[in-house]
């Protein structure tokens, strides 16, 4: 009984410390500005969660993060930050702030975990809160602006939400946010997505962008790994160099809003396949599909220019039917691509230097429709084609300029036969015939012919079918053109280019 009794007394000892120990770790002080220094003793220093009331500026923001290194909860919901202008002006930080704004730097340098603002806050400047260990933050409905690098590498946070006030916020603003999976914007009023606002935030898998939105800036989105897809506003009229650079994206829509898009824009994002240019006219800057390995479809009809490196290192990207009324096709534009055959259409004046280096699978061009107005090439335009195995498709009788040109010469150089009712062009131990009877195409070869794609003379695709068999019929009926280019290819690899007249 003795020895239950000692070990009671022990227990109820023990407990009554860790209670002691627990309420040690808080405190609750009630501020006026400038005078929270003076009220950090040894003991309150010490503690590790603090709530503060009244008024404060700058000072005392000063005095938290100089003399409370250890503090991890913070409570400045029944604070009011009072305007402060110091007559001394610092070298090393600032020396005034505003009413109802966070001064710049204010909790920089705190590892809280926990934080509440001031219900009042309108401002949250340069810095702030950068390298803060919350998970969670909620952002006061008075709040109007946030800064510069205002929630900068906070890597612990993991969703956000805006509210309807907001008006402005700063680059860098929520960069290197590892954890950030959710950041709603779509009540604010912002028109601007700042530049590298979520550079490097690669868990961001969700974003909802503000209804007014008119421009993404420079690398904005730069890093976002897990964002799969966005909805891009009707409103938007530009996208900045590299904002949606190594992103996750797997396809996008660009809004026919949208009139400038900025150098690589998309590049390097290993996921995305296609892309829908609304406004074909848009003014796109370099390399914006640069190394999207899987890249394919760009549904941008009547695109004009391909800019430098626009599809370089986008193998599979489909530029076939994009060529028709290309008027230049830029450096390096196609570098790579794995297209079998091209058809240029009439509006094509000029390749950049290496624009079609390293397409190792092209088998035909086919510039039919150039007649003789041979484009003008810069450097190196088809470095690393075997050209003297690709067929350069050209019209009857203009044969002349196309041989005599440097670069073009080095090309198997083909006249496609023109009769009036029908063309005929053949292949080395194989031949294609095409005739037109009423509205229904006709071919016949001596090998069986694995597929037959009918294009319009400005390269537009209009029929495309697959016949396995020596003869193939096309129903032209709904096509509104009189003159047609055929491609033939047969079953053994050979292809017959033709331009036929019904």
């Amino acid at each position: 009984l003795k020895m239950m009794k000692m070990k009671t007394r022990y227990i109820l000892t023990y407990l009554s410390l860790g209670c002691a120990a627990s309420v040690a770790q808080a405190a609750d002080l009630r501020v006026t500005p400038g005078a929270l220094e003076a009220m950090l003793t040894d003991e309150v220093k010490a503690e590790t969660a603090l709530t503060l009331s009244g008024q404060m500026d700058l000072r005392d923001f000063t005095a938290l993060t100089e003399k409370m290194p250890r503090l991890k909860s913070l409570d400045l919901s029944g604070v009011s930050v009072t305007a402060y202008d110091s007559p001394r002006v610092s070298a090393v930080g600032p020396s005034s702030n505003k009413a109802d704004e966070l001064p710049r730097g204010a909790l920089l340098g705190l590892h809280l975990t926990d934080l509440a603002l001031p219900s009042g806050l309108r401002v949250i400047g340069e810095g702030a809160l950068a390298g803060g260990e919350f998970t969670t933050l909620v952002l006061p409905a008075s709040l109007t602006s946030i800064g510069d690098h205002a929630l900068y590498g906070c890597t612990r946070l993991e969703n956000l939400t805006f509210p309807a006030s907001v008006a402005s916020v700063g680059t860098y603003s929520l960069a290197g946010c590892t954890s950030l999976r959710v950041a709603d914007l779509s009540a604010t009023r912002l028109t601007e997505i700042p530049a590298r606002m979520f550079e490097g935030d690669a868990a961001l898998a969700t974003v909802s962008l503000p209804a007014a939105l008119g421009k993404i800036g420079e690398g904005s989105f730069a890093g976002t790994a897990s964002l799969k897809s966005v909805s891009l506003p009707g409103t938007l009229t530009f996208i900045g160099k590299n904002a949606f650079n190594a992103s996750g994206l797997e396809n996008v829509t660009l809004p026919s809003s949208v009139n400038e898009v900025g150098d690589f824009a998309f590049s390097n994002c290993h996921s995305l396949t296609g892309a829908v240019l609304g406004n074909p006219k848009a003014a796109l800057g370099q390399g914006v599909f640069y190394s999207d390995p899987l890249f394919v479809t760009l549904d941008a009809p009547g695109i004009e220019r391909f800019p430098d490196y626009l599809f370089a290192g986008s193998h599979s990207a489909d530029v076939v039917r994009l060529l028709g009324g290309v008027e230049e096709i830029g450096a390096y534009a196609m570098s790579g691509n794995r297209a079998e055959t091209l058809v240029f259409g009439s509006t094509l004046v000029y390749l950049g230097d290496g624009a079609m280096e390293n397409m190792g699978s092209l088998t035909d061009i086919d510039a039919t429709a150039l007649e003789g107005a041979v484009p003008e090439l810069g450097d190196n335009v088809f470095s690393g084609i075997d050209q003297g195995n690709v067929n350069l498709i050209v019209a009857d009788n203009v044969s002349a300029p196309w041989q005599a040109a440097d670069q073009w010469k080095e090309f198997k150089v083909l006249e496609v036969g023109h009769t009036g009712a029908g063309s005929v062009i053949s292949i080395p131990s194989d031949s294609v015939r095409g005739r037109f009877e009423g509205t229904v195409l006709r071919l016949t070869s001596g090998e069986p012919m694995a597929r037959v794609e009918v294009y319009e003379p400005g390269g537009a695709k209009v029929a495309d079918t697959a016949p396995h068999s020596t003869e193939a019929h096309v129903e032209t009926s709904a096509f509104a053109g009189r003159v047609y280019v055929v491609r033939a290819i047969l079953e053994n690899g050979h292809v017959a280019t033709l331009k036929l007249m019904r």
